[in-house]
């Protein structure tokens, strides 16, 4: 049985479709019909069945709203942290959101949020002397429409495991092979860098190499973990779980040779 390093921080940014009850009722219609099938596509709510029972409750930090009410993944000030559309241009709210409903909601959630995480690797460096933060996603390839019939898959799909450090600046060039060739050899995917997305603002944000703390956006096809069509598990993803928890493992125990 694996022992997952204590030193590893996972954090799961866009795991919610969940939008507070005051601000539900400002989506459109479409949104929440048929099960908010158009805004769980709007989510990587899937991650979750990437992690292991392994990993320890206190070494995952999940967002539990929606980044249709903001986005964690952005810099606070940054143009895109509130979306009035989803991927496929379809308006998210009735009525726009107001500067203080934005103000509120980055106050409540989006401050909390990133708090905490600075918190988390504060507590744990007094411990250690590296960290190695990854951060979850899914990409999705069904551009869902206002119903089913208006469904569309993308031209060009996403790959199979993106991985981003912005180019080179979250990890070392040794790391980053270390990173790659344990991503390969357990979770028998192709890897591919820094694209479809060359920065990440949460792993660019949290890097410090100067005091060894090392950060890793892994974006996973979302084919892998569900069928997109009707949303429902894909029990292929159990054959990803052990192999991920492995891969974080091995990574660790390279940093601890150095």
């Amino acid at each position: 049985m694996l022992t997952f390093p204590k030193n590893v921080l996972v954090l799961l940014s866009h795991a919610s479709y969940f939008v507070p009850d005051e601000f539900r009722d400002n989506l459109e219609d479409y949104m929440k019909a048929n099960n908010d099938r158009v805004l769980k596509n709007f989510s990587d709510f899937w991650t979750k069945f990437l992690i292991s029972d392994e990993i320890s409750k206190d070494q995952i930090i999940e967002v539990w709203f929606s980044r249709a009410i903001w986005d964690p993944n952005r810099a606070r000030n940054a143009f895109d942290i509130f979306r009035e559309t989803d991927f496929w241009w379809l308006k998210l709210w009735k009525k726009p959101l107001t500067e203080d409903q934005k103000e509120y909601l980055l106050k409540n959630y989006y401050d909390n949020h990133h708090s905490l995480i600075k918190e988390k690797i504060k507590e744990l460096k007094k411990e250690h002397k590296n960290i190695f933060v990854i951060d979850i996603h899914d990409t999705w390839n069904l551009l869902m429409g206002e119903d089913y019939s208006k469904d569309k898959l993308k031209e060009v799909l996403f790959p199979e495991l993106a991985l981003c450090d912005s180019e080179w600046f979250t990890l070392n060039d040794e790391i980053r092979k270390v990173v790659d060739k344990s991503f390969r050899k357990n979770l028998k995917l192709e890897t591919v860098w820094n694209w479809p997305y060359k920065y990440s603002f949460t792993s660019s944000n949290y890097a410090d190499k100067q005091n060894w703390v090392y950060t890793l956006q892994a974006e996973f096809w979302r084919y892998l973990l569900i069928d997109e069509i009707s949303q429902t598990y894909n029990p292929n993803v159990e054959k990803l779980k052990n192999p991920l928890c492995k891969t974080l493992t091995e990574i660790w125990e390279y940093l601890e040779r150095l």
